[in-house]
Order: structure tokens, then sequence, then C-alpha cells
């Protein structure tokens, strides 16, 4: 690494250790404040904060809480939607997009609040395996008494 690149990185690290540069960027992803945004405001490179979020378990947990909260804030947003539709002031298919995207964008940053999908708990029981061992158990010979059962008896 070229000494230039070496102390460009050195000083986003010094930015990405300093508490007040995350409780800007947190406060503001709610509101619409994208990584990407932030990141070039900032004057760091968009791949080192993203590197610098996911290896840091503290880090990534406040960015998917402030993830969350911009979820919330979309999903009440329709409310706002919904009336300049009534009152003419948008368009109702206008509307309808504007409304998909902010629902499927809401998913997307919460999926266990606002996505679509659900998640189901599946188990599966190999059932040859259960009727291999069961027709084994049916074919071993039967002990009573000591004595050998089952076999061809010669009286």
């Amino acid at each position: 690494m070229g000494i230039i690149k070496r102390q460009r990185h050195e000083a986003w690290r010094v930015k990405f250790e300093t508490p007040a540069f995350w409780e800007q960027f947190f406060d503001r992803v709610p509101i619409g404040l994208t990584m990407k945004d932030y990141s070039k405001a900032q004057g760091v490179g968009y791949n080192a904060m993203h590197w610098y979020v996911e290896s840091n378990p503290d880090i990534r947990a406040r960015y998917d809480q402030a993830l969350k909260a911009r979820a919330l804030e979309k999903v009440e947003s329709i409310d706002e939607d919904v009336r300049q539709v009534i009152s003419g002031e948008m368009d109702a298919n206008c509307a309808r997009v504007v409304i998909d995207a902010k629902k499927w964008t809401a998913g997307k940053m919460d999926r266990q609040r606002w996505g679509d999908s659900k998640q189901v708990h599946l188990e599966v029981t190999d059932l040859s395996k259960m009727h291999l061992e069961a027709m084994k158990a049916l074919s071993e010979p039967v002990v009573i008494e000591g004595e050998l059962s089952g076999e061809g008896d010669d009286d």
C-alpha cells in the first residue's frame, strides 16, 4: 500500500473511532441519510465505512436499529400520501407507486416487522430411514426364555 493511501486509511480509521462520527450518522439515518451520502460528506471511503460497520458488532447493531427506525418512518409517511390523494394533490396512480416503493423499502430495512415473507420452522423426518429400521427390527429373531423362536422346530 502506498504512503498516501496508508495516510488516507489512517485518517479514516481515526474518524471511525470517534464516537461523534457515529452519533451524527445514526441520528440522521432514520430521516433518510444513506451510508453512501454520509461517507462522501465526511470524506471517507464508502467501502471502508461499510467494512467497519460489518466488522464491529456494536456499530452493526446500532446501524440495524437506525434502519428499522427509517423503515418505520417510511411506513408512517404513507398516511401523508393517502391524505394527498384524498385532497387531490397527488394522482392515485402516482401514489400507488410511491406507497409500493415505501412498503418495499421498509420491508428490506426491517424484514421482521414489514417484510412479506414469514420465517417458518420446518423439521423434516426421514421416513425411509425409519421404515428400514422398523423392517430390520421385524426381521430379527425373537428370543423367548433363552430359546430361539421362529425357526423350524424338529419334533
